[in-house]
């Protein structure tokens, strides 16, 4: 993907913007892409994609509906970030829709620090995807033109994910290695953990309030793509049970989950 703007921060662009754009104008200029086919471009660090204009049309096909659900001890910034889909590029993470966003959001509300033990569950929702079929340039777009990243962006969405998430976070705290050890053998005394694993059943709310006990902790969670959604309260509710539940329901106010993207250098002229 193009990343000429690469070196921008947010903070510059908004001066670049601030005399010439409305604060609303501003804010879409920040707004990931959403559609099929609509260009992006990557601008800052981290990397953040923004929605730029379409160049590409073509006709889409349905993918099969995904639902999933996983739970996990994590210790380190890279299994926090891949329990909860984030993706990762160049070591960082990419802001590529607003469910990453929020779900960043989610991590920065807890205080995630070095030595943390932190405990998520995770299920996604989807009734499907859109991908991309016979993608071809629109007239008159010529990619390698002057001003076309600009316009266009680096890439275009070449399939897209709506559906609903759901997060839930307990995070142990811990100041040293010591401590982050001590965190882990409770878990284990308590029967959370079988080796390096999560026991993820209906019990494990339990377990993890009678380690909270001992030790400091913070809690935290998110449901994204239901209008309604149902009761949630994290070491109150069985997550086990709750995840069961959530992949029952409609995602009547369907969210971008995820998107990926192709460079306009492989897409014939139209």
């Amino acid at each position: 993907m193009d990343d000429k703007a690469g070196d921008l921060t947010e903070a510059a662009l908004d001066r670049r913007y601030e005399l010439d754009y409305s604060p609303g104008e501003v804010q879409a200029m920040w707004t990931p892409p959403a559609a099929l086919f609509q260009g992006a471009l990557a601008v800052g660090r981290p990397p953040r994609l923004i929605g730029k204009s379409t160049g590409v049309t073509g006709e889409h096909i349905q993918l099969n509906a995904e639902s999933r659900v996983r739970a996990r001890i994590c210790v380190d910034d890279q299994s926090l970030t891949m329990s909860l889909d984030l993706k990762i590029g160049g070591g960082v993470v990419i802001v590529d829709t607003g469910s990453a966003e929020s779900k960043l959001q989610l991590i920065s509300s807890i205080g995630v620090s070095n030595y943390d033990v932190t405990i998520v569950v995770y299920a996604k929702h989807v009734p499907g995807s859109l991908f991309a079929k016979g993608a071809r340039l629109l007239p008159g777009v010529r990619p390698g033109t002057q001003g076309f990243v600009d316009y266009y962006g680096g890439a275009w969405v070449s399939k897209i994910t709506h559906g609903a998430e759901f997060a839930s976070i307990v995070n142990y705290k811990a100041a040293t290695r010591e401590q982050r050890m001590g965190i882990v053998s409770a878990l284990k005394a308590e029967g959370a953990l079988a080796g390096n694993s999560l026991n993820f059943d209906f019990s494990l709310e339990a377990k993890l309030e009678a380690v909270a006990k001992h030790f400091a902790y913070d809690t935290d969670y998110l449901i994204r793509g239901i209008a309604s959604p149902p009761y949630f309260e994290p070491l109150e509710t069985k997550s086990a049970e709750f995840c069961r539940d959530f992949l029952k329901l409609t995602p009547d106010s369907p969210i971008v989950t995820d998107l990926d993207f192709t460079d306009y250098g492989s897409v014939p002229p139209g």
